[in-house]
C-alpha cells in the first residue's frame, strides 16, 4: 500500500515551492531526501537526483525512496557539492541547509551552473550577504527571493539564475536584504539582520573604526524605515 505524502517543514516547503513543474531537481547535501521524495511524491517533477559527500545518508535517502516507492525515480549521487550531477536535464538545482560561504565554494566549482536555464535554489543557514554578494559579483541575478520561519527560527530562501550581467555597483541594502519584498513577512528576517549589524556596528566602535559604524547605522536605519514601518 502506498504511503501517504508526507508534509515539509516550511524551510523545504518554500524550497520546494520554487522548482518549476515538470523540471528535474538535483537536492545537493540531501540527507534523508526528504525534498527530492516530496517532489517525486507529489508530481512536481518525473524524477530527481539526491546528493551527499556521505554515504550514510545516501542510504537513508534509498530506505527513505523504498518507503515511499519513488526508488525506480531517485538517483542516489555521492560526491562533494556538484561532483557527479552531469545530467543535462536538470533544471532546478537545490542547495539548503549549508552555510552561505560553503554553498558559494560549491557554485563555484561548478562552471555549468552558469547557464540561464537553469535555476538555483538557495537556502543558506548563516552568511547570507557573502552568498548575495558572490551570486552578484560573477553574473548572477535574484530573481525572487522568501522570508520563511521555521521551527522558531528565520531564514531566506533564494531563486537565482544566470544572467552574465550585472548592474553597475551592487547597492548598499542589497546584500543584507537581497530581494526580500517589503511586506510584513520579511520583518522577523529584517529584524535578525539587524541583531547581526548591531553587534558589527559595536565592534567597530570599539576597534575605533567610526567610519564602518556610521556605514553600518545607515544601513540599519533604512531597513527599519523600509522593513520595520519605523521612522529614522
Amino acid at each position: 500500500m502506498a504511503r501517504p505524502l508526507f508534509q515539509l517543514g516550511a524551510r523545504l516547503a518554500a524550497c520546494a515551492g520554487f522548482v518549476r513543474p515538470g523540471g528535474v531537481a538535483a537536492d545537493i547535501g540531501t540527507d534523508h531526501a526528504y525534498l527530492p521524495i516530496w517532489l517525486l511524491k507529489s508530481g512536481r517533477v518525473p524524477y530527481a537526483y539526491a546528493s551527499d559527500a556521505r554515504e550514510r545518508p545516501l542510504d537513508s535517502a534509498r530506505r527513505n525512496a523504498e518507503k515511499y516507492q519513488v526508488e525506480d525515480r531517485l538517483y542516489t549521487v555521492l560526491g562533494n557539492g556538484l561532483e557527479g550531477i552531469t545530467d543535462e536535464k536538470v533544471t532546478d538545482i537545490i542547495i539548503a541547509g549549508m552555510g552561505g560561504t560553503l554553498i558559494t565554494d560549491i557554485l563555484a566549482a561548478a562552471d555549468f551552473v552558469r547557464n540561464d536555464k537553469i535555476r538555483l535554489i538557495l537556502q543558506p543557514m548563516k552568511d547570507d550577504p557573502r552568498l548575495r554578494v558572490w551570486l552578484f559579483e560573477n553574473g548572477f541575478i535574484l530573481e525572487e527571493e522568501k522570508p520563511v520561519c521555521d521551527a522558531g527560527k528565520v531564514y531566506t530562501v533564494m531563486l537565482a539564475v544566470f544572467a552574465d550581467r550585472k548592474e553597475p555597483r551592487c547597492a548598499a541594502l542589497y546584500p543584507y536584504m537581497g530581494r526580500l519584498p517589503a511586506v510584513k513577512d520579511s520583518k522577523p528576517y529584517a529584524q535578525k539582520v539587524l541583531r547581526i549589524l548591531s553587534q558589527e556596528a559595536a565592534g567597530a566602535q570599539k576597534t575605533g573604526d567610526m567610519g564602518k559604524a556610521e556605514a553600518i547605522a545607515g544601513i540599519m536605519d533604512e531597513i527599519r524605515t523600509r522593513y520595520i514601518g519605523e521612522a529614522t
